[in-house]
């Protein structure tokens, strides 16, 4: 049965938040996707965390089942079944790019082109630019080498980028700061082996915060 289309927001949220509470990911997300691609102005913070809350179980399931198959694949008693299990993993590596797919279509036709030409609010923008980055990240965590794992490391490299450029607005102890850095840290980390980097990255983001939470105390 198709999940109806709801296009006015209490609805769609209510709905939303059932499917939620039922651990109904998918669905929530064919529920949002209609609204969004109809909203005319820019997500306020409800709309912002029910879709983030959407893609990142829906999401982080399948990279969940990509890295235990993967894992499993390389035991000894399934070495003989080698091709069937790759085109397995292969399966659930579409499955996890494809949604992934679904969420930067989302971002760069409707979410970051209308904070841009409705509210201009920095903190939205950075907001989308590192959910954008995040889930570049993610292509590039379940893919195995070749373009797309190299186009998708480029783009989140990019986006985060972008992101820390446009967060120097913002205050040093503001969340979406610095969990962007505590993201790109993880980024650095995980999808480019830069150990180093990442902790320093990461502790920056926290000791700037820091600091500006002395100063609000004072």
């Amino acid at each position: 049965m198709e999940i109806p289309i709801i296009l006015d927001r209490e609805e769609v949220l209510a709905v939303a938040r059932i499917a939620e509470h039922s651990e109904q990911y998918d669905d929530m997300i064919a529920l949002l996707k209609p609204y969004i691609e109809q909203k005319q102005d820019d997500l306020d913070f409800e709309e912002r965390n029910i879709l983030s809350v959407a893609f990142k179980n829906a999401v982080g399931m399948r990279r969940i089942a990509w890295r235990a198959a993967h894992k499993a694949a390389s035991m000894y008693k399934y070495e003989k079944y080698g091709a069937q299990i790759r085109q397995y993993l292969q399966k659930l590596e579409e499955e996890c790019v494809e949604m992934c797919k679904d969420m930067l279509t989302l971002i760069q036709k409707h979410l970051l082109p209308k904070v841009k030409k409705f509210s201009q609010d920095p903190e939205s923008e950075v907001y989308f630019l590192k959910l954008q980055a995040d889930y570049f990240r993610y292509v590039a965590e379940v893919g195995s080498s070749g373009d797309r794992v190299d186009k998708a490391k480029t783009r989140a490299l990019n986006s985060y980028n972008s992101a820390i450029e446009i967060s120097e607005q913002l205050t040093p102890a503001d969340p979406i700061r610095l969990s962007l850095y505590l993201n790109f840290s993880v980024f650095c980390y995980e999808v480019y082996d830069q150990k180093d980097k990442a902790m320093e990255i990461a502790k920056q983001g926290l000791q700037e915060a820091e600091a500006d939470l002395a100063n609000i105390d004072k």
